[in-house]
């Protein structure tokens, strides 16, 4: 690809967590397709270098730096950490930065667009053209109606793989690229003050629900790293303003696993569906960890880190699904809390408590047998399983001999080896074990959401498991 680098230099502030103020020089720059480059560096004066050094020294809090690029244009950039180069020279790791005008926009009635641009996001995707092809007399323009639509306070979202448009060489002649890009648009006409600040907020809050639920489909993470504002009056004449948050990602890998859903089935009004479901959930924070569990569990990494991962996903749904269809625990509270008092009381009554304080057992007896109200965890998901009529068929070859029950019952023998115990156990049972944990989970997550429709996936969404169909 070539080199679409854009760059700053000015004169800033630099400001800790103490609202001390240092005053620096700053070049920031990023590749405006190359979402993993950016790169800024501070310095100061020769003779002010002792100075700079004690400054950033005395709080290891937040830094910021700001500053003015033009008469309209003011730049914010917020600091996660810096490393010397030279005495007066500090390389910086920029969490993100935001440039254009900030404040309040002078007039009350007008339109914004705003512009979003993702990692790769294959589930959105229109086509399946490649992510950079050579133009020639192509042209793609993307129809509103082709895109996944819904609508919100902020305006109306628009989701799809664009392309944005660049001019090369090729050889000795000239050419013109296409880039394609995962984004949202936002449109909205509005009557009523914006200020900058309040707007960026609300677009951040407002998407990263958005983006796990993206995440979750696409069986990787997915994030933004730029966001453009443009923000006009209505009338002849115009006046526009413009602003840009931007950060960097470092989610370049694709999914090691093809998406859940194709996106014609996605715009039809699930994603959206998704979407909502989640926001209103009652147990929305263990959903949550289970997206993070189940894609920690799809990254490039140790068969027994990813299998970690699938257990806490696979149990942290089990618990959610118990609490919504109600299933109880073995026994009540009021009811087991009679029964610990008669055992504590025998126990009393037969031995030396003052022995048994000794080393604490007594009481770590007594906790422990709190634990008699819960139900054995294989037995609660295999309940959980029968009730939300969840498909595994497609899991197990099963001749008539072998009961279902048995296979998730080998399943969470083979983790309690693996945790509790510590013992070895065979890689490609574990590998196995994987497929069908994160199967399971992901069909129990959409149960919750409301969404399990097995037509609804993508043809190849279980490949991977399908290919271990015949094994035991």
């Amino acid at each position: 690809m070539e080199n679409y680098s854009q760059s700053y230099s000015f004169f800033g502030e630099l400001v800790n967590s103490k609202n001390s103020k240092f005053d620096v020089f700053v070049d920031i720059e990023y590749d405006r397709y190359d979402f993993t480059i950016l790169n800024c560096k501070l310095a100061c004066k020769e003779t002010e270098a002792e100075q700079f050094h004690k400054f950033l020294e005395e709080d290891n809090g937040a830094l910021t730096v700001s500053g003015r690029i033009s008469n309209e244009q003011t730049i914010f950039i917020e600091i996660a950490y810096w490393k010397r180069i030279k005495l007066n020279v500090v390389e910086v790791e920029v969490s993100q930065f935001t440039i254009g005008y900030s404040g309040i926009i002078p007039f009350v009635h007008g339109k914004y667009f705003v512009r979003i641009v993702l990692n790769d996001v294959p589930a959105v995707y229109i086509d399946t053209v490649g992510e950079m092809s050579y133009l020639g007399s192509i042209s793609s323009n993307r129809k509103q109606e082709d895109a996944i639509s819904w609508e919100t306070e902020l305006g109306v979202f628009f989701l799809a793989d664009y392309y944005d448009y660049e001019k090369a060489e090729i050889a000795n002649g000239k050419a013109t690229f296409r880039i394609r890009r995962t984004k949202f648009y936002i449109e909205k006409e509005f009557n009523h003050s914006i200020e900058t600040d309040i707007l960026l907020k609300a677009i951040e809050d407002e998407i990263k629900d958005i983006l796990l639920i993206l995440s979750f489909i696409s069986r990787k993470w997915v994030n933004w790293y730029e966001i453009k504002v443009t923000i006009f009056s209505e009338g002849e004449d115009r006046i526009v303003y413009d602003l840009m948050r931007r950060r960097k990602s470092f989610s370049r890998e694709k999914s090691i696993k093809t998406q859940l859903f194709h996106q014609g089935v996605l715009k039809v009004g699930l994603f959206h569906k998704l979407v909502v479901e989640y926001g209103k959930s009652l147990c929305k924070e263990m959903l949550r960890r289970i997206i993070i569990f189940l894609l920690a569990s799809n990254e490039r990494t140790s068969i027994e880190a990813k299998i970690q991962a699938a257990y806490s996903a696979l149990e942290t749904i089990t618990t959610a699904c118990c609490k919504k269809i109600g299933i109880n625990e073995v026994l009540e509270k009021d009811r087991l809390n009679i029964i610990i008092d008669n055992i504590k009381r025998q126990l009393l009554e037969t031995f030396d408590k003052n022995k048994w304080d000794k080393n604490k057992s007594f009481d770590e007896l007594i906790a422990k047998l709190s634990e008699l109200r819960r139900r054995p965890f294989a037995s609660r998901l295999i309940d959980v399983i029968s009730l939300s009529k969840i498909e595994v068929i497609d899991m197990w070859h099963f001749p008539k001999e072998v009961v279902f029950d048995d296979k998730i019952r080998d399943i969470i023998k083979r983790r309690n080896k693996l945790i509790h115990s510590g013992e070895i156990v065979d890689i490609n049972q574990l590998y196995r074990d994987l497929l069908r944990i994160q199967a399971i989970s992901e069909r129990l997550l959409l149960f919750l959401l409301d969404c399990l429709d097995m037509d609804n996936l993508f043809i190849s969404s279980y490949g991977d498991l399908h290919s271990i169909y015949e094994l035991p």
